[in-house]
This record gives C-alpha cells, structure tokens and sequence, in this order.
C-alpha cells in the first residue's frame, strides 16, 4: 500500500502521511511516495502494557500496547509470531508518535487508531491494512482517547461517537483567597462523522458535579486547593449496541433513551422502584468512610 508524504523526518513521516492522504488536505507541495511496511515480525507474548484488545472473527486478535506504543495482531494460532502494524521505531514508516494513542473497535473487523500527536487517525481494515487516513478536530482529540470519559465506539452511520469533558469555569477570580473553579453538571455526548468532518450533539449527558475551593491550612500559612465532592452523585451513562443504537441510562429514574443515526430519538418507561432514603447516621457512615478512602490514596 502506498500513501502521498512529504519528505520529513521519519519523526513526523506519520503525520505528513496522513495529510497526503486526506482528500481534503489541498497542499500544492512537491510529494514523493512513501511504503508502508507492516510485516515487521514480534515475539508473541511480549507485551508491555495492554490497553484494549479487539477479536477478530477468524479468530485474531488486534491488541494495542499502549507502553511500547505499537499495534499489532496476534494470529489465532498463538504458536504464529505477531505481525506489527503501528510502532515507536523507525523500521516502520507509519510510525506511532511518542504520546499514547487510542485504538476503537469499527464496524466488522475493522478498527480506528488514534493519533494525539498527528491530530488525526488511520483505519486499520479487515485484513490488517491500513486502509485510509483521516484528520481530527484539536477540540475532539481528549474525548477519542477514552480514559475517565469513557471508550469511544463507532455507530450504524461510521461516525465516532465520544463524550466530551465538562465545562471548567473559573467563578471566584485571583483575589487573596485564590480562584474557585467548577466543573459543570453535564457534558455533551457528540458523533463525528469521518466523511464530512460534521460534528453533531447527540444528547447532554449528567455528570458528577465538582467545584474547588482554595483554603488556607491550619496555621494560615499555606493554601491549599481542594475538591468539593459528592460521594453519591446521579449521572447519566452511554452505551453503543451491536446494531450501532445510542443507549443512554437516566440515573434520576433509571429510564433509557435510544438514540439511532437518522432517527427520531425514542424513550423507554422509567425502571419501577421503591426509593430508599439513607438515614442521618448512614450519611454521616458514608462521608467518614469516603474521606477516610480519599486519604488512602493521596
């Protein structure tokens, strides 16, 4: 397979590919033709730190390596040697850059990799190609790289649907006492269309509501800047169905809203349940045991 790039360091050989790639890059630069090798041959069972792995229906296995930055498949005969398609090395010219990417599962046996550094990802096909190329928006990029945002997933119509990271507003100024932040209480889940570049809300989906606050210590020495939380906060979750349909969980009632590419969203009825209010003495259980748990792990 061949792909446009200009003549680069092999450091950003990547994202020149990319923009060669792209129909609607529109460089009038000089270019030259650069091969993608991807048959360089790994150890099998040699891995640094695994983030997401990605069955094949034959049976392989499509593994990201997120610690020696590299993408490989595994063959279903595990006595095979693995094959790498993305890696950190220059014996490769598509080459994974020195921050850590994100692999997402796509339609069939196909999967999107990542790219924070390039600004854009690649799509790996069926046959462990990389079939296509294409650039992202810098304000999507936090939200494909999943994390405490959650894995991104691929819907009916190829878009990428992904939740964006709240809002963070500063509403106490620089006065003395230091500024006071809060994070919003809801974050918008959106779907990036890779064709047309288009991004479109979804839905708005409830999020655990967090402010900081800037106090001095006990001697007034020292400032110190800490979180406001709510140890039992109401949120909304999201997850895509194997038919590409956006299930979003309410948890006010615990109904589910159905979201589906072209369509008219629809509502499911509410989850019957008898509420159960905590006492004063298990609110007071409940936040000592939190903060003592928030201890721990300073």
């Amino acid at each position: 397979m061949w792909y446009t790039a200009r003549a680069v360091t092999p450091r950003w050989r990547l994202a020149a590919a990319l923009a060669g790639a792209l129909p609607f890059a529109g460089s009038a630069a000089q270019t030259r033709p650069a091969r993608i090798d991807s048959s360089a041959p790994v150890v099998p069972g040699m891995f640094g730190s695994v983030s997401s792995v990605i069955e094949r229906a034959d049976g392989s296995l499509l593994i990201h390596d997120v610690r020696d930055r590299r993408v490989l498949i595994v063959p279903r005969d595990r006595g095979s040697p693995a094959t790498v398609i993305l890696d950190a090395t220059e014996r490769t010219a598509f080459a994974y850059h020195s921050r850590a990417g994100n692999l997402i599962a796509a339609r069939g046996d196909s999967a999107l990799f990542i790219d924070p550094d390039a600004l854009a990802g690649v799509v790996i096909d069926a046959h462990d190609r990389v079939a296509g190329a294409f650039a992202l928006p810098p304000r999507l990029v936090p939200c494909l790289l999943g994390g405490a945002v959650g894995m991104p997933a691929v819907d009916a119509a190829d878009r990428v649907v992904c939740r964006q990271p709240p809002a963070v507003t500063n509403i106490g100024g620089t006065d003395t006492a230091g500024p006071l932040w809060r994070i919003a209480d809801s974050a918008a889940l959106v779907a990036f269309d890779l064709r047309t570049r288009r991004i479109d809300t979804v839905t708005f989906l409830r999020t655990v509501r967090t402010r900081f606050v800037t106090a001095p210590d006990d001697r007034c020495q020292t400032l110190y800047t800490v979180p406001l939380i709510n140890p039992l906060p109401i949120v909304d979750e999201w997850a895509m169905l194997r038919d590409g349909t956006i299930a979003v969980v309410r948890g006010e009632d615990y109904h589910v809203d159905w979201y589906q590419s072209g369509g008219a969203p629809m509502t499911s009825p509410p989850l019957r349940s008898s509420p159960r209010f905590p006492s004063d003495s298990s609110k007071v259980a409940f936040v000592d045991s939190t903060r003592q748990a928030l201890l721990r792990i300073r």
